[in-house]
């Protein structure tokens, strides 16, 4: 056995290199050493720690054979052989456990798998390269697990794994991030990881998480170089993301999500970029805001705003937002956006939904005007309504499956008040017609009076006063007398009467507008 650490074999960069259990046995029983000599009485509670950091790492297959044919780094050839990594027996679900805090900062190591492993300390692996892939399968981790700037040259992979303090990184690079079956507890922090994917082009998304329970999800600074982030079938209780360039989408489906938050927090001119997020068959409880983003399309589709739920989008910049078939049982705000496109078909609102202050390009469809419409109405913001009842019409106009005496109908709206949003052109459209038609009375219709040649006419003051008289809506029981007096022949009987319905109409028009600002 080698006596002292310098005894060992090291690579070009001066890491120990231990290519067998019982190497890295002996080493760790001369960390240990190192280390009650640095006891301090002061420490009450101290506890020696498996350190094989700044070293590389392996077991060479087949084990002891003269011309091994591989490298890898497992837990269970190392189990029982260094000291604090035991072998357990009558566990139904763990075969070894790690009794101590193990720390492999600063190493190599060929492949990493720990199966069926119960940690009870904290693992340290920052600064670590993994050859090949890391995979752990149903571990338990007790305390945290740190890794910082670890580099993976293949993927990453948490099956059936239990974090009881969560785990934390920061820097490095993978592949591809699975978590399948997990319980993570208190953080699971993803931040600057850059997830490459030059080894297997054929994964389709670059950090996975499926049947899982997450708490406080933190994703920040992740490069996921075009491949999407996907979460199905979990439940996720607390979500940050900012500063993140996606140019993939970041998906939940089947989720129940209590809590998402994107924001900025250091460049006030840096925005998270987005190319979609996606909610499909999603529950939304607590409190989800996504602000201060380039999305390129935000969908929210077949899911639910819980009672209890928030959904709030403001100050984003949206070109595709499509919310169909969902149900708002809380609350969705949706405020001084800049939205391109909107889409809320088949949505119901049982809740509360504020949409205030948008740049709205296009509405797709009628659905979604009605929709907005009738939510502008539930809290008496008769401009809003006013405007976006106007935008509805418009759409109902150049339906062609509608009757021609509707479009009539809305065509005289459109053009009297363009469907009550303007009381003034309501006022000059009626009056214009009621001169234009009076003239048309008087000169057509009349045997009194009629268009002369040498442009002689009645007076401009008789004018005004048959003017007067004939928009004057509540003269007609003195029909006859009119007749008389201006010796009115059938056309201009029938004029008579369609400048009083012109201006009935124009008048219901014209108060119908002007009170758009006045309604409570």
């Amino acid at each position: 056995m080698k006596k002292t650490k310098s005894s060992f074999k090291c690579d070009e960069k001066g890491r120990a290199i231990l290519g067998s259990a019982k190497e890295m046995a002996a080493w760790v029983k001369l960390g240990f050493a190192e280390q009650n000599k640095k006891r301090s009485p002061l420490i009450p509670f101290w506890k020696n720690f498996i350190d094989l950091s700044n070293c590389v790492l392996y077991v060479s297959y087949p084990v002891d054979s003269k011309e091994p044919k591989s490298k890898i780094f497992n837990l269970c050839d190392i189990a029982g052989i260094v000291p604090g990594i035991e072998k357990i027996e009558g566990d139904p679900n763990y075969l070894f456990e790690v009794t101590l805090d193990i720390h492999l900062d600063g190493s190599e190591l060929y492949g990493n798998f720990f199966h069926y492993v119960k940690f009870d300390g904290i693992v340290m692996m920052d600064n670590v390269t993994v050859r090949s892939n890391f995979s752990c399968f149903k571990c338990l981790f007790q305390s945290f697990v740190y890794m910082q700037d670890i580099y993976i040259t293949g993927r990453s992979d948490y099956e059936q794994c239990e974090f009881k303090k969560g785990l934390v990184q920061t820097g490095g690079k993978a592949d591809l991030f699975h978590f399948n079956n997990c319980t993570i507890e208190e953080r699971l922090w993803l931040s600057r990881v850059n997830l490459e994917n030059h080894h297997h082009k054929e994964y389709r998304q670059s950090i996975e998480i499926t049947y899982s329970s997450v708490e406080n999800l933190s994703l920040s600074a992740v490069n996921t170089n075009g491949l999407p982030i996907c979460l199905g079938d979990s439940m996720i209780n607390g979500m940050h993301i900012d500063k993140v360039a996606l140019d993939s989408s970041l998906c939940f489906h089947s989720c129940v999500l209590d809590g998402i938050i994107t924001s900025v927090k250091v460049e006030e001119d840096t925005r998270n970029i987005m190319k979609e997020v996606e909610f499909h068959g999603c529950e939304l409880k607590g409190q989800s805001h996504f602000e201060n983003s380039d999305i390129e399309k935000f969908s929210f589709n077949f899911s639910n705003v819980d009672e209890s739920g928030r959904l709030r989008l403001s100050q984003c910049k949206i070109k595709d937002f499509v919310a169909g078939c969902s149900t708002v049982s809380g609350q969705m705000d949706v405020t001084e956006n800049e939205i391109s496109e909107i889409c809320l078909e088949g949505t119901c609102i049982q809740g509360f939904l504020n949409f205030q202050s948008n740049s709205i390009n296009k509405y797709s469809d009628r659905q979604t005007l009605r929709l907005l419409k009738n939510e502008a109405r539930k809290v008496n913001d008769d401009v809003a309504a006013t405007l976006l009842y106007a935008k509805e019409m418009r759409l109902l106009l150049a339906d062609k499956s509608i009757s021609k005496i509707d479009k009539v109908s809305l065509w005289l709206s459109r053009l009297f008040s363009g469907f009550g949003e303007n009381w003034v052109q309501a006022f000059l459209v009626t009056f214009g017609l009621s001169v234009v038609m009076t003239s048309a009375m008087l000169g057509l219709g009349s045997t009194k009076y009629g268009f002369d040649l040498t442009g002689e006419f009645i007076g401009l003051k008789y004018f005004i006063s048959i003017l007067l008289d004939s928009i004057n809506v509540f003269s007609i029981p003195l029909f006859r007398d009119t007749i008389e007096e201006y010796g009115l022949n059938v056309w201009g009987q029938i004029l008579y009467f369609v400048i009083k319905i012109v201006v009935a109409y124009g008048s219901y028009q014209f108060v119908l507008a002007f009170r758009k600002h006045g309604r409570r």
